[in-house]
């Protein structure tokens, strides 16, 4: 529900409240799982002690109901002087996110009811999987391999919200042009990632070979993938816009913004966040995270305009139809790089996740002047911890800054009259005006922020349509 009121002719009031209920998802066949220590399933009783699934007793559904979100919002409009030209406008507003597509990830990853094996060699057709089918046998009851690898949802898994507020001055300069200046925040609780439970326990004799032997709930699970809702994040921005209205044959829009994301974590859930390297390094210390997020720009600067150019924009007859009537458009947009983690794959505490992160000695970002893509940051700032040490690297999350971005698109465009209703138009688009490279952070497939790669420090690609593409059309419209 929402009201307006007007407690002035300067001052307007907006309040607002929002409930959002989303109920867990259930399977119709009870095939979603959940990870119990030390309970059996009653369900399918020759699942491995600690799986559990939906219907079993206690898990009518296997994460709580999330029943308290209510998401008050509250914005302003004042007319400071009272003359229609200042405005200061502000608001504060809770949004919750659903949480549909986690738990149904849990389902269609997950074994029994899924299940990867990689055959490395030729068998019968009768008999494909040598003896160890993972599929369903007997009356209907499926086989459980040891090492089982398992996405799950925490039992206390909670519907992820963010907190917004905003402030902001507005001043009409003149008719057509005015100036804004705003702060922007953001807070995001039980935002949702991953950690692996599971993982080897060093001891004595621990090897990289042996993290299997070392896991707590092994032989029976491998690593376990537990999506939970323990993560949070931090925005804060200045934003400054000059926009002026067309006229005079010109308008343009210039935005500049100044920000800080912080969190402890902003990857992508399940698999995929081990796949690029972005999990946690210390399952048990997720706090330890904490660092600047991976979108991360501190400053952004974007400009777009249209100006109708003047040059015999007055003329009549031929010169006035060839060469008066073009109008250019453009966009530019600088922005400072954003940060990258600088890892250590070789696992040198053998827990079996391979996102250590090596130790910093000195502050590893380069000045600008003597960076290069063969040797971008500072890679004698980092020292590998030794192979068998139970501890993890000091270095922080994202603590290297990548490259600038750095682009200019422009257009010219030009208006004939062929007929009484019938008009052409010709356009010349130029994509990276000044066919400046723009690369990617380190990464790929010998990733350049692993301290264990041959490539270490390099830059190894540029972003999509990183060079000058240019392209003509003629449009007809009759």
């Amino acid at each position: 529900m929402q009201d307006d009121f007007r407690i002035s002719r300067r001052l307007t009031l907006n309040l607002g409240l929002r409930y959002d209920l989303n109920l867990p998802v259930k399977e119709k066949y009870n095939r979603l799982i959940a990870f119990r220590p030390g309970q059996k399933s009653q369900l399918v009783p020759n699942a491995p002690t600690g799986l559990l699934f939906q219907g079993d007793p206690g898990l009518k559904q296997i994460v709580k109901t999330d029943d308290n979100n209510f998401g008050p919002r509250v914005g302003f409009a004042w007319d400071v002087f009272g003359d229609g030209k200042t405005s200061l406008r502000g608001g504060y507003g809770i949004y919750y996110d659903i949480v549909l597509g986690t738990l149904y990830g849990n389902f269609v990853v997950s074994p029994p009811y899924t299940t990867t094996l990689n055959v490395s060699s030729v068998r019968s057709f009768a008999d494909p999987f040598g003896g160890t089918s993972p599929f369903a046998s007997g009356a209907g009851v499926a086989t459980f391999p040891q090492l089982l690898t398992i996405n799950v949802i925490d039992p206390d898994y909670k519907t992820p919200y963010d907190q917004q507020w905003n402030l902001s001055l507005q001043r009409e300069v003149s008719k057509s042009f005015m100036v804004e200046v705003g702060y922007t925040g953001t807070k995001g609780t039980n935002l949702p990632g991953t950690r692996i439970l599971n993982t080897g326990v060093f001891g004595p004799g621990a090897t990289a070979r042996n993290v299997d032997a070392r896991r707590p709930f092994g032989p029976a699970f491998g690593q376990i993938l537990n999506y939970q809702s323990t993560f949070g994040s931090h925005y804060n921005s200045l934003q400054v816009t000059g926009n002026k209205r067309f006229s005079r044959g010109l308008s343009f829009l210039a935005a500049y913004t100044w920000s800080k994301a912080i969190d402890n974590g902003s990857f992508p859930t399940g698999r995929r966040a081990i796949r690029v390297g972005t999990i946690a390094q210390n399952q048990n210390n997720l706090q330890a995270e904490r660092g600047l997020s991976n979108y991360d720009a501190r400053h952004r600067f974007v400009v777009s305009y249209l100006w109708e150019l003047p040059i015999f924009r007055s003329k009549k007859g031929l010169l006035g139809h060839l060469f008066g009537g073009w109008q250019m458009n453009g966009i530019g947009t600088l922005q400072s790089g954003r940060p990258f983690i600088v890892q250590d794959s070789s696992d040198p505490n053998f827990d079996g996740v391979a996102a250590d992160r090596p130790d910093v000695i000195r502050n590893p970002n380069l000045p600008s002047g003597r960076r290069s893509p063969d040797h971008f940051f500072d890679t004698g700032a980092f020292v590998r911890v030794p192979a068998g040490t139970n501890r993890f690297g000091n270095a922080g999350r994202d603590i290297v800054i990548g490259p600038d971005y750095k682009n200019f698109d422009l257009s010219l465009i030009k208006h004939f009259s062929l007929w009484e209703k019938a008009r052409a138009e010709f356009r010349w688009e130029i994509f990276d005006l000044f066919n400046h490279p723009n690369f990617d952070n380190p990464g790929g497939g010998a990733p350049a922020n692993d301290i264990a790669s041959p490539v270490f420090g390099q830059l190894q690609a540029t972003l999509p349509n990183s060079q000058r593409i240019m392209q003509f059309a003629l449009k007809v419209n009759f």
